[in-house]
């Protein structure tokens, strides 16, 4: 799956064929599918849940929501979300498990587990790695997003291809501003505050 389509791409810039291939389009597509995710969502890394640790309770909330889709599918699932068990060894060494979630919900920050975690396995706690979006997110702005991420990839790729010059000569700058990373920005009023400003 992917937000970023190569017919998209077509339809929204101008680069033809002979400017860049499909397969080059092609090529660039998981990359600007990991920048739209890192632009629109935050990353909370070995953040322990909240809930009951019973040998019975397998639900466990997050701090942060709504959890975000990481997998490009427009959907947020067990795919998106990687959580494990913290114990601890003989030496009391901390020991971290992943564990199987079986849902989601994104919305309300709910990780259902296949297993409930006991005092054993988990007696340090259960964490998880996840991304979360700041606002509610519309996929298909996401996608259109992506989209114009690609075509800032493939302007690059083509910026390059242009360049001529020799050792002697002074490399000229490529990283001019690009129209279509403005476009990613003003398609993306829910991403990280921060990354607003280019």
């Amino acid at each position: 799956m992917a937000y970023a389509t190569l017919a998209k791409l077509r339809v929204l810039t101008h680069f033809t064929v002979a400017e860049i291939s499909d397969a080059d389009v092609t090529a660039l597509i998981a990359e600007a599918d990991r920048g739209i995710v890192k632009l629109a969502t935050i990353e909370s890394y070995n953040e322990k849940l909240s809930g009951d640790i019973d040998s019975s309770n397998v639900l466990f909330t997050t701090k942060n929501k709504p959890i975000a889709d990481t997998n490009f599918d427009s959907s947020v699932d067990e795919d998106d979300v990687t959580v494990y068990l913290l114990s601890y060894d003989t030496e009391m060494n901390k020991k971290s498990t992943e564990t199987t979630v079986s849902s989601v919900n994104a919305r309300d920050g709910i990780i259902t587990l296949t297993t409930a975690p006991t005092t054993s396995n988990a007696e340090a706690g259960v964490y998880a790695d996840y991304r979360y979006y700041n606002n509610p997110v519309d996929y298909d702005i996401l996608k259109l997003a992506a989209s114009y991420y690609l075509g800032h990839l493939c302007e690059m790729k083509i910026r390059a291809k242009r360049i001529d010059y020799t050792l002697t000569e002074q490399i000229p700058d490529i990283q001019l501003k690009s129209r279509w990373m403005q476009l990613v920005y003003d398609s993306l009023p829910f991403a990280k505050p921060g990354l607003r400003a280019i």
